[in-house]
């Protein structure tokens, strides 16, 4: 089993090292000023093989001129090419720093290589940072795994969960290539204490010395818009942090690009975007058959991504606005066949392969425990929710099927599903027959009432290749409030899908 990740700061402050005469100073991890490049962001483009996009900010509002200097790995930093960044002072709230403003920077990285490892600094000339990495993406159908989150949903010591998965993920896959978050990154989009802690900032009150949470400063994050980053468009929060493309026009995050053998579509259904503004959806669903039918025409995988499960195992399925976005985007989706769709939402760990009259497509094989095989169906999308990413909260199903009403496409007695983590460890399905829960259940209301509950934080590792995609979905026990895992690491499903 996974033994518990340790990468402590040290409690020594470093000194500042002298690299040049235009840019003196370095930032070392336990050491940090106002002027330190702190929240460094690695935003996916849809252009990933060739460019990238570098968030970061400061303490310090006085900075000007800051810059990212860039160069390929394997060469000297004297090659280093300098992009210029974007910076705007904003107004910040809830710091647990102290902050009343911040420096918020945006540089846009282009002309770079595919499947070519970079070295980076960004900052000014009074602080650059440490050396950091990425790489871009590549120009062929390799296999690569990326990581995928439901809700990481940061608020308060949850943070320090949210920072032992991102490790655990670290260690397990140390070559993913990127991150996919499935909405709702923080509780709150405008309070920038759960930012600091998302970051794992130094200095902040959340700040967690046993789990470094380094990942999410070291791939490129795609991420979907969720409720809670949504407020006036993320700006404060979500769209500070990070700065993604938006092709659709008038719909914030709304974006597409293709890694390898798949393409990846994020489509933004929050209620202003996908069903208050009808000419919103319409664009996104152009936008959508634009991206699919080339993704089919060019033989890639599709992979759509938004934040409001359509099908889940837990309660949010009876949400009007889900209610609402599921008579519309589910037969679309069968309809152009899409692939897999990657949700988030309703904490719950939940998986099938769904037809456009809401019933899982009988076609799931299981070869061993908890490994399943599959065949892509035919206009019948792999839905999956991701559970949490932290330990915020785990969500209860609804037990009963009066909600269902006339025209939701969804089945009674989870007959949508094949694995719903929500439900009693040993569930079977009234209507397929399958037990949808292997164990552990997932519910916050065992909580106090069962001996063996605990708190789940889970990730996603998605494997693709031009022939198969998996799904290996891992869980740990973690305990908030004592900053530990009590449970290790454990597979909680698998699930492989061949062409």
């Amino acid at each position: 089993m996974l033994k518990k990740v340790r990468k402590a700061f040290s409690t020594v402050l470093l000194c500042a090292t002298i690299l040049t005469a235009s840019f003196p100073t370095v930032a070392h991890a336990a050491y940090y000023s106002a002027q330190t490049p702190s929240q460094i962001g690695l935003a996916m483009t849809s252009e990933p093989t060739n460019s990238i996009i570098i968030n970061w900010t400061t303490i310090d509002t006085t900075l000007t001129d800051p810059v990212v200097q860039v160069w390929q790995a394997n060469k000297d930093e004297s090659s280093a090419v300098e992009f210029t960044a974007q910076a705007e002072k904003r107004a910040v709230t809830y710091s647990t720093m102290g902050a009343a403003e911040k420096n918020f920077y945006s540089a846009t990285i282009t002309g770079l290589k595919p499947n070519t490892q970079y070295s980076y600094r960004c900052g000014t000339e009074e602080e650059m940072s440490e050396v950091h990495s990425f790489e871009t993406a590549p120009d062929n159908n390799g296999k690569y795994t990326f990581i995928y989150f439901s809700d990481s949903q940061v608020a308060g010591n949850h943070s320090l969960a949210w920072q032992a998965n991102l490790d655990i993920a670290e260690e397990m896959y140390p070559d993913a290539k990127f991150i996919y978050i499935a909405g709702d990154l923080t509780d709150k989009a405008q309070n920038e204490g759960q930012w600091e802690a998302f970051f794992n900032q130094p200095g902040n009150a959340m700040f967690n010395e046993d789990f470094s949470g380094n990942l999410i400063s070291e791939l490129p994050l795609a991420a979907a818009m969720g409720n809670h980053d949504a407020g006036s468009g993320g700006v404060g929060g979500m769209a500070s942090h990070y700065t993604w493309g938006s092709e659709v026009n008038g719909v914030p995050v709304s974006y597409a690009f293709d890694y390898g053998a798949a393409r990846i579509i994020i489509l933004n259904l929050e209620s202003a975007y996908s069903q208050n503004s009808e000419a919103y959806r319409l664009a996104q669903t152009e936008f959508l058959e634009e991206e699919v039918a080339q993704a089919k025409a060019e033989g890639k995988w599709t992979f759509v991504g938004y934040h409001k499960a359509l099908y889940s195992g837990a309660n949010h399925m009876d949400d009007g606005d889900v209610i609402n976005n599921r008579k519309y985007w589910a037969p679309k989706f069968a309809e152009l066949d899409v692939d897999f769709v990657l949700q988030g939402h309703d904490h719950v760990l939940s998986r099938g392969f769904i037809t456009a009259d809401g019933y899982a497509a009988d076609i799931t094989r299981q070869v061993s425990d908890r490994e399943y095989m599959a065949k892509d169906p035919d206009n019948a999308p792999l839905y999956y929710c991701g559970n949490t990413g932290s330990s915020l909260k785990f969500y209860a199903p609804i037990m009963d099927d009066s909600w269902i009403q006339p025209g939701d496409p969804v089945s009674p007695q989870f007959g949508y599903l094949d694995i719903n983590s929500a439900l009693p460890a040993g569930y079977v399905s009234e209507v397929t027959g399958k037990v949808l829960n292997p164990g552990p259940c997932t519910n916050d209301d065992l909580e106090g009432q069962d001996l063996n509950f605990f708190r789940t934080p889970t990730f996603t590792a998605v494997t693709v290749s031009n022939g198969t995609i998996e799904f290996d979905t891992y869980m740990t026990g973690f305990d908030p409030n004592t900053n530990s895992i009590v449970k290790d690491t454990f597979l909680y499903d698998s699930i492989k899908v061949t062409r």
